[in-house]
């Protein structure tokens, strides 16, 4: 991304409009992108599991790892109903503004001198990710630096 430019991508747990991995950009990957997010808290508790598996996965994409394709699965299970609020809640949510303008003014560049990779923008085609059969959790357990 040229001149150092950083991004901040925010998705919202019960958002019936916009899927996760569209929302926090899963297809890209870049050290100055940073995921994350809106969980509202009157549809999820924070003893949910399937939010904390969800947060999880937003820090192994925040440290330049692979999901394995996993938000990607878990979209369809997240998504609200069309007469729900989950698609405008975050936009009300003062902490969702917060977390761009923190990203930007009190973090560093992390560069060292050595300057960043390009931009990786992988092919996505969200017909082709649905395998309800695919166990993607087991290649993190094998991973290794998880």
């Amino acid at each position: 991304m040229p001149r150092q430019t950083k991004m901040v991508y925010i998705a919202s747990l019960n958002d019936q409009v916009v899927p996760l991995y569209s929302g926090v950009f899963t297809a890209a990957s870049h050290p100055l992108i940073l995921r994350a997010l809106y969980i509202d808290g009157d549809a999820y508790h924070s003893s949910d599991f399937l939010s904390n598996l969800l947060v999880l996965l937003m820090r192994v994409l925040n440290t330049g790892l692979s999901d394995s394709g996993l938000v990607a699965h878990l979209s369809e299970a997240t998504a609200g109903s069309l007469s729900g609020v989950g698609h405008s809640t975050a936009y009300e949510e003062m902490a969702t503004y917060s977390l761009a303008v923190d990203y930007l003014f009190l973090t560093d560049d992390g560069a060292d001198g050595g300057g960043y990779p390009e931009l990786i923008v992988d092919d996505f085609n969200a017909a082709g990710e649905q395998n309800d059969y695919e166990v993607c959790v087991v290649g993190h357990l094998n991973f290794a630096s998880i």
